[in-house]
């Protein structure tokens, strides 16, 4: 199935775990906190992966919208050590220049590892928590999606309206 990054079942979803997040940070931060959306960085440079770029970024857009948050950011991780460019910029980077600005709170939204797993886990937990420690940020992340009801019913949505609209096509 091709776009279906801005089907509002899973923007619903999405910015329902961003907001809870959010909840969690102390108020008296919040003026001063934003979202992080990542991804696994790709190698090449961005115009290889326009297409790519251009989904990540309206599906982290349409999520902030939702959720009504207006302080948020797009970054990468993970990117490789080999030689050659990677999507960019790097989160952790994108971190201490926040903190440098006067980030009290963030939260973390992993948007295309639909389900737990180890590398996600330590990127965001052993990577990016210990910056936030060091420069003092409140810190939380989105629960991730994994076999929750609300995701599994989001995807049922939509592919029957992706199954709706292949069969009045065909007609």
């Amino acid at each position: 199935m091709e776009n279906w990054h801005n089907h509002t079942s899973l923007i619903n979803v999405l910015s329902n775990r961003v907001k809870t997040a959010w909840d969690w940070l102390p108020y008296q931060g919040k003026d001063h906190a934003l979202v992080i959306f990542t991804s696994h960085s790709l190698p090449g440079k961005q115009d290889t992966h326009h297409a790519f770029v251009k989904q990540f970024t309206e599906l982290a857009r349409l999520i902030a919208k939702q959720a009504n948050i207006t302080q948020w950011r797009i970054a990468y991780r993970s990117a490789g050590t080999h030689g050659g460019p990677w999507l960019g910029p790097d989160i952790k980077e994108v971190i201490e220049q926040e903190a440098q600005q006067g980030c009290q709170g963030l939260v973390v939204c992993e948007l295309l590892s639909l389900t737990s797993n180890v590398e996600t886990t330590f990127d965001i937990r052993f990577d990016i928590q210990p910056i936030c420690r060091k420069w003092n940020i409140e810190f939380f992340q989105t629960a991730m999606l994994d076999d929750s009801f609300d995701f599994i019913m989001a995807l049922k949505q939509i592919v029957l309206d992706k199954m709706a609209l292949t069969s009045f096509l065909s007609k």
